[in-house]
């Protein structure tokens, strides 16, 4: 990868939950730890946390000090008009590639727009992934192909998927309602998030979290 180009996660849940912490380090998995940089992550102990899988900034991208670090910066919003492309990579500067750090809604809220977008408008440039709402490391998987030449419309992609296993005799299922690109005929979902969503753990950590995230 270019070392001029950077996957900027702006951290805009409430909390740093285990569902999104397993998202960000699949992120970090996919692009390179020295690649990513969390924005916008007020807590300290959050910050220490994330430092094991990017950099961190407590400040928003939208703040100044942070988007002047780049020259070129471009924002993934479900609902810009324009596919972002490989073209969009043709630059000499610095590259700062921005996804939201949100757990989606369905059917989704908007909330890239309102949190992202209209601070930005006159900025960044505004791209999207085909109108689909991908996970968190779904858009980065897409943006780094789409990086390396690829065009959307050659990367395959599912919306919706149901993981169903048979557990102590009982099947037990998971719907998701996002897009995810398609990996050798697999959604690519990282096995952490499907062990974590299997074994009911979400229902008590949605309690235990209020705070935060509960760390390991």
């Amino acid at each position: 990868m270019r070392k001029k180009i950077k996957f900027v996660i702006e951290h805009l849940e409430q909390l740093l939950s285990k569902w999104i912490l397993i998202e960000y380090k699949h992120s970090s998995q996919i692009v390179g730890k020295e690649n990513v940089v969390f924005t916008n992550v007020r807590r300290s102990d959050w910050r220490k946390i994330l430092l094991r899988i990017g950099e961190v900034y407590e400040e928003s991208i939208t703040s100044r000090r942070i988007h002047s670090m780049f020259d070129k910066i471009i924002i993934l919003d479900p609902q810009a008009k324009i596919l972002l492309s490989p073209k969009d990579f043709m630059y000499c500067g610095s590259i700062a590639i921005v996804i939201g750090g949100i757990l989606g809604d369905n059917p989704p809220k908007g909330r890239t727009r309102k949190l992202l977008t209209e601070k930005m408008d006159n900025i960044a440039e505004i791209r999207n992934l085909g109108g689909n709402q991908f996970s968190i490391d779904g858009a980065v998987f897409m943006a780094y192909q789409i990086l390396n030449g690829r065009e959307i419309t050659e990367i395959p992609i599912i919306v919706g998927w149901e993981e169903k296993r048979i557990m102590m005799g009982i099947e037990h299922s998971v719907f998701l309602p996002y897009a995810y690109p398609l990996v050798e005929g697999r959604p690519l979902i990282s096995k952490e998030l499907l062990e974590y969503l299997m074994s009911g753990e979400i229902v008590f950590d949605e309690e235990e979290s209020k705070g935060g995230l509960i760390e390991e």
